[in-house]
C-alpha cells in the first residue's frame, strides 16, 4: 500500500510539471541505465574487496561511525579505520588511470 501510494504521488507531480509520455521514458531510461551502472560498481568493489573490508565500507556509507561499525563487527576502531581506508585505497586504484603504464 505504501509504494502503491508513492507511485500515485509521483503520477500526479508529474502531470502538475506538464511532463510528456517521451520525457518520461527518457527519464526513466536513464535511472535504470544509472542503475545498471550502480550494480557494475558493486559487483566490482565486491571483488576487490576483502569481505571485511567491503562491511566496513558498507556499514560506513550507510552513515555508522567507526564505533558503531567495530561493536557491530566485533573489531576495534583502528582495525576498522585501516580497512576503510584500504578499501577507499583500492577503490580509487580502480578508478584512477594509472599515470606513467
Amino acid at each position: 500500500m505504501h509504494n502503491y501510494l508513492l507511485d500515485r504521488m509521483k503520477e500526479a507531480r508529474r502531470r502538475d510539471r506538464g511532463e510528456t509520455c517521451s520525457e518520461r521514458r527518457s527519464r526513466h531510461d536513464q535511472e535504470i541505465e544509472r542503475e545498471c551502472f550502480r550494480q557494475q560498481l558493486s559487483r566490482l568493489f565486491r571483488t576487490a574487496l576483502t569481505a571485511r573490508e567491503y562491511d566496513c565500507l558498507h556499514l560506513r556509507a550507510e552513515g555508522l561511525r567507526y564505533e558503531e561499525i567495530a561493536s557491530r563487527l566485533d573489531l576495534a576502531s583502528g582495525t576498522v579505520g585501516a580497512l576503510i581506508c584500504r578499501a577507499v585505497r583500492k577503490i580509487r586504484d580502480i578508478l584512477t588511470p594509472e599515470a606513467g603504464k
